[in-house]
């Protein structure tokens, strides 16, 4: 189409116009692809920071040992291991 066109322009003694129309087209074509991608992945994003936001919430609402215990079984359950090494601190020894 655009060799179409350079050669249309050549032939009306307008080249100059003709690469304008076209990049016209191709610029509104870019931002169309861009606002339909985007307009697919806002949700995904959104549903995304929604789980990720929610995770934190549980994690702060429950107890740690809770949370590494259900991280555990959902690694038990996917066929792998988890290993963390949580060591608790007292106060009376931190100050110290």
């Amino acid at each position: 189409m655009v060799v179409q066109m350079i050669a249309i322009g050549e032939e009306a003694g307008s080249v100059d116009a003709m690469l304008s129309k076209v990049a016209d087209f191709y610029e509104e074509d870019v931002d169309n692809a861009v606002d339909g991608l985007t307009s697919l992945l806002e949700p995904l994003i959104m549903a995304f920071l929604g789980v990720l936001i929610g995770g934190f919430v549980v994690l702060d609402l429950s107890g740690m040992d809770e949370a590494i215990a259900m991280c555990r079984r959902y690694a038990e359950i996917l066929g792998g291991t988890l290993e963390i090494d949580v060591r608790f601190v007292d106060q009376d020894d931190k100050a110290a």
